[in-house]
């Protein structure tokens, strides 16, 4: 596995952005890089694009597979687009796929495209892959949950102060029915008939946002199974590295299993 820093211009940030990806030496060349498979890995609030590599085997666990890992940085934005910021959400959903086609020839295409993250990474991961379903075979939800930190109901009445966090994300947006409706976005893909991804859903049994896990698990309980096909795992664990390096291995290992399925 050859281990390479992107240091690169962003059109959907205005600015320079930096990017770890592992990638196989031995990939084929040319359209038999079709089949390839991808996975796009959101770090969590106060990380950066090292967080993976630093603090996983995330290496080891690829290599098993011959699995390309893009771990993108995108500082505290709730892989957003920031109303006083950058277009994250863009950055992650368009932009990023596009470069890998151009710089390494990985295509995205659904079936070998993944995405998952830890924390804020995992919320970002099911609101990208949500509400993109038609781009990934998978989503791996790591210590997330979608009514944890969800945007706020009323967004014309934030505070610059002490609503700083929400106001620089979502000042005066309309939430419902874009991109940040992760909810809304689910239950769309629910009642709809088109191919979804497969989401893995684990969480630490001491994790402190275990309750909005769960909450999130009886919501997709609740949907259409021929559509959406959901996994839930409790495991002893926090909300730290110790646990998110056991679920890393066990979202990839979830990938390939559902690949020979």
């Amino acid at each position: 596995m050859a281990t390479i820093h992107l240091h690169y211009y962003a059109n959907t940030v205005g600015r320079s952005a930096s990017a770890e990806v592992i990638i196989p030496q031995d990939l084929p060349v040319g359209e038999e890089r079709r089949n390839c498979p991808v996975l796009y890995l959101l770090h969590g609030a106060c990380e950066d694009e090292n967080a993976f590599i630093n603090k996983t085997s995330i290496e080891r666990y690829a290599c098993r597979h011959n699995l390309t890992v893009v771990m993108p940085s995108a500082e505290n934005s709730d892989y957003t687009n920031m109303k006083h910021g950058q277009n994250y959400y863009s950055l992650i959903a368009n932009e990023m796929p596009e470069l890998m086609f151009k710089f390494f020839g990985m295509y995205p295409y659904r079936e070998n495209c993944h995405i998952a993250g830890i924390s804020m990474g995992a919320n970002g991961a099911m609101k990208v892959g949500f509400a993109n379903p038609d781009k990934y075979g998978t989503i791996g939800c790591l210590s997330g949950a979608v009514t944890y930190k969800a945007p706020p109901n009323d967004t014309y009445h934030l505070d610059p102060v002490l609503d700083r966090d929400d106001y620089m994300k979502y000042d005066s947006r309309e939430i419902i029915d874009t991109v940040d409706d992760t909810l809304g976005n689910i239950l769309k893909v629910s009642a709809g008939n088109k191919p979804a991804p497969k989401v893995y859903h684990t969480i630490g049994s001491e994790d402190f946002i275990i309750n909005y896990a769960r909450d999130t698990k009886k919501i997709f309980e609740s949907l259409n199974k021929d559509v959406i096909s959901y996994t839930y795992e409790e495991y002893p664990g926090k909300h730290d590295w110790d646990f998110w390096d056991k679920a890393l291995e066990r979202y990839i290992d979830f990938i390939f299993q559902n690949k020979k399925q």
